[in-house]
């Protein structure tokens, strides 16, 4: 498993480079470098050989102090010795049991550096982060981490025997004591130890039992709970000690107490697929023998699932979801309640006391909606569940409506079913931060992304599309916003190659430097230079923006060179381009003549636009794309300096034609950023 952030694929830290030749492939030679043939490691900062930069590349270990990678160097600059500035970080890999075909049924809930990972066909796992570079993953090993106490014994002094009756009051009877260790930082209590009997009359005065014991290993046991049973009775509590012994005079258990016993419900093969916290408990769900099942931890204690005889209110809680159906449990979602969203139908898992789940009394499960749910793990936006049903490809709603006391269902798709009929959606996931957007990944490679401001209740879709294919989309928080990325296939130079991308940032200060262009990078020439490389772009048409100015239609070369004819000296982003394209709904209005616009001629009339920080001169208007109208690019700005960012009305052209219900297209082709607040028209319906 290969880690990203910021931006990049985790490395390790670099090694300085010595040596590289100009040959295919091109020899790297790093004094006891430490990797293996198939590291991957991330080369960048020579000054000799830019070419090779900002590469990752596979390694072939030569010997312990040389690798070769697989690139031809031939027609490369020269490395430039030892101070050339070349670097080699090897990508941060870990191995887990998964294969990439299992991610798309793998379920994960994260605490803190925890993240918990359910598959039906692995044991529940757990990846855990010490550093950047230090994760782990290992099966989660349900129980306590305290261990009992050992050596556990139990000696009856009986120095009344009733004598003076003749032993007549003396009837002793066995009592069997186990102890129990507690560590007071986690809270934890370990599970019973092994018993111990004695068998002494405590009924008469004098007479007592004294438990000693060996105190566990491992964690620190601060203090201990001793358990009896009285003949064939179930164990009960007697007291609490924070030394190695306990003195039984006679105390009588508490038999609604009782010492946790060893619990495993995912023992056997029975593996969870679906996996949540909820009130300070880890839940799982959906087994292949108990599809309808739900598992819950003890409180605050998430991977045990000990429980007591009898049952008390922290211990670890089962119970399944009866209902008509299967109702297999598809995803457990936190909301003020607990949600079950099975195959068949939602419901609200709820306390008996109505207030929180707990072991005894045992929870109910009451149903909200009749429409099931899909294994694609929903997606909370506010207090709204999103989520696709098992039937049918639209996208739906899930939230709580004071009319019906309840959780009521919606399509958030009815107004746009063709961007949804007939696809399935293997991926999502929601930016919150700063558009409020969910990045919907469609099984053709496109991604329809919905736009959701519930409280000024605006929202719809959009498609977004690349040149290429995307597989899976991730939102991480990352300086104050989600940063989306992306799992795309790209062809280049009839290859398909496969990017790890990531959304550029939507608060950028400077427009110069943002970013509006697709698989891009970005540079900073420390002087005035027209050539850059974009290696990983070899053969494909560009764009760029350097230094505020566009430049468009611009050819890679094999070498991943690129001459863009202006030679930059600020800021320089290039890559793949892409369109922005806006069009109007019909407008259906009354007529000045009476009646309405609907199969009436129609003119647009008069267009204004309402902008906000956009460069209007890359947008165009039009009633076909394929004859569109530029809006005037320059005010005041003098020239030879790039156009200022305009936030404002301004007019807009389009064909005189009249014709049948009137759109409007809003095209912009250039790499900067066009924000569209309002549209303003005149329309003119005249009868056919």
């Amino acid at each position: 498993m290969r880690l990203a952030a910021e931006g990049g694929m985790v490395t390790e830290t670099a090694k300085t480079v010595t040596a590289a030749t100009n040959a295919s492939p091109v020899v790297i030679t790093i004094a006891s470098h430490g990797y293996s043939t198939g590291d991957e490691v991330f080369l960048y900062g020579s000054t000799g050989m830019p070419e090779i930069n900002r590469r990752i590349l596979p390694v072939t270990v030569i010997n312990g102090n040389s690798f070769s990678v697989p690139v031809d160097g031939a027609a490369w600059g020269a490395f430039a010795g030892g101070g050339d500035g070349l670097k080699a970080a090897r990508i941060y890999k870990i191995a887990t049991p998964y294969a990439a075909t299992d991610l798309a049924d793998m379920d994960y809930t994260q605490a803190f550096d925890i993240v918990y990972l359910a598959h039906a066909s692995y044991d529940p796992g757990k990846l855990v982060r010490t550093s950047h570079t230090n994760w782990a993953h290992s099966s989660v090993g349900f129980g306590p981490k305290i261990t009992p106490p050992t050596s556990v014994g139990a000696t009856a002094y009986v120095p009344n025997v009733d004598s003076g009756n003749g032993g007549n009051g003396y009837f002793p009877q066995p009592a069997t004591y186990v102890v129990t260790a507690i560590n007071d930082a986690s809270g934890q209590e370990s599970r019973a130890s092994s018993s111990a009997t004695a068998t002494n009359d405590l009924t008469l005065k004098r007479n007592k039992n004294v438990i000693s014991w060996t105190a566990p290993t491992g964690v620190t046991a601060n203090r201990y709970r001793v358990y009896r049973a009285d003949n064939q009775q179930d164990y009960g509590f007697i007291g609490t000690t924070d030394s190695l012994s306990f003195t039984d005079d006679n105390i009588a258990p508490d038999l609604t107490d009782g010492p946790p016993e060893a619990f495993n419900p995912f023992s056997g093969g029975n593996r969870p697929s679906t996996v949540t916290f909820f009130e300070q408990r880890l839940f799982w769900g959906r087994t292949r023998t108990a599809p309808s099942a739900v598992y819950a931890s003890r409180t605050a204690d998430f991977e045990n699932y000990d429980i007591a005889r009898p049952l008390k209110e922290d211990d670890a809680i089962t119970f399944r979801i009866m209902a008509q159906k299967v109702n297999a449990v598809n995803s457990l979602v936190p909301m003020g309640e607990l949600l079950a969203l099975t195959g068949d139908a939602v419901f609200k898992i709820m306390g008996s006391n109505t207030d929180y789940l707990a072991a005894t009394p045992p929870p109910r499960a009451l149903r909200q909606s009749g429409r099931g749910v899909s294994r694609l793990k929903p997606i909370i936006m506010d207090e709204v569940i999103f989520y696709q049903p098992s039937v049918g490809s639209e996208v739906r709603s899930l939230g709580f409506s004071f009319d019906i006391d309840g959780y009521k269902s919606s399509d958030v798709s009815i107004f746009s079913p063709g961007l949804f009929r007939g696809y399935s959606f293997p991926a999502w996931t929601y930016a919150q931060e700063p558009l409020s957007v969910l990045f919907a990944v469609r099984s053709d490679g496109r991604m329809p992304a919905f736009t959701w401001q519930q409280e000024q209740q605006v929202w719809g879709w959009t498609m977004c599309e690349t040149q290429g294919r995307i597989f899976d989309a991730c939102a991480i928080p990352e300086e104050g916003e989600n940063r989306t990325y992306l799992y795309v296939r790209r062809n280049i130079n009839g290859v398909n190659r496969f990017f790890i991308e990531r959304m550029a940032s939507a608060k950028w200060e400077d427009v110069n430097r943002a970013c509006y262009l697709d698989c891009s990078l970005s540079f900073e020439p420390s002087e005035p230079t027209s050539r850059f490389l974009v290696p990983h772009l070899a053969g494909k048409l560009v764009s760029a923006l350097a230094d505020g100015f566009v430049i468009n239609d611009l050819r890679v070369q094999p070498d991943g060179s690129v001459d863009l004819g202006y030679e930059a000296t600020d800021f320089v982003t290039i890559g793949l381009s892409y369109e922005s394209v806006i069009e109007t709904l019909p407008l259906v209005m009354q007529t000045r003549e009476g009646g309405w616009s609907r199969n009436k001629r129609q003119m647009l009339g008069d267009i204004v636009l309402q902008l906000a920080d956009t460069r209007h001169g890359s947008i165009e208007t039009g009633r076909r794309l394929e004859k569109m109208y530029p809006i005037k690019a320059r005010k005041n700005e003098p020239l030879g300096q790039p156009t200022d960012l305009f936030t404002g009305s301004v007019e807009a052209s389009t064909e005189p034609v009249t014709s049948g219900e009137a759109t409007l297209f809003i095209r912009s082709t250039d790499p900067t950023p066009m924000t569209v607040t309002a549209v303003y028209l005149d329309p003119i319906a005249s009868e056919p």
